[in-house]
């Protein structure tokens, strides 16, 4: 069973982040500035802004299919930081609607495996292709 690509344009993107537990290892070549670095983003941390330091999810979301791109060691001032369009966040909504993209083929190559082995899944394949857009 054939199944289309999904594009951007037909998902819902959603972003969440996570506490990390990364250190944080950066060297700058300057240890003054990286131990200042790392106090501050401490301070932010403890103050309850999570965004200082933490991992990022972005998830592509078509019906029941998600697929997903997660990236930790992240460092924003806030959401809007990191949704620019030249950060990360375009790169990750790629990743993650190519993950809903394979996710959505297996799902067609399994039930085509199942139909092969004469396990009557029908009823689910004919649902499959009518949300597809197929039927």
């Amino acid at each position: 069973m054939k199944v289309r690509e999904l594009t951007a344009d037909e998902v819902v993107f959603s972003l969440k982040i996570e506490e990390d537990d990364l250190p944080m290892d950066f060297d700058s070549g300057d240890k003054e500035r990286d131990g200042q670095l790392r106090r501050e983003l401490k301070d932010r941390l403890a103050d309850g802004d999570l965004w200082a330091w933490c991992t990022v999810v972005v998830t592509a979301q078509w019906k029941d299919w998600k697929g997903e791109d997660t990236l930790g060691g992240c460092s924003y001032k806030d959401e809007a930081d990191f949704r620019q369009d030249d950060g990360y966040f375009g790169d990750m909504k790629d990743r993650a609607l190519e993950d809903l993209n394979k996710g959505i083929a297996r799902t067609a190559e399994t039930i085509e495996e199942l139909l092969e082995k004469g396990i009557d899944v029908k009823p689910l394949a004919v649902k499959f292709e009518r949300q597809m857009g197929g039927g």
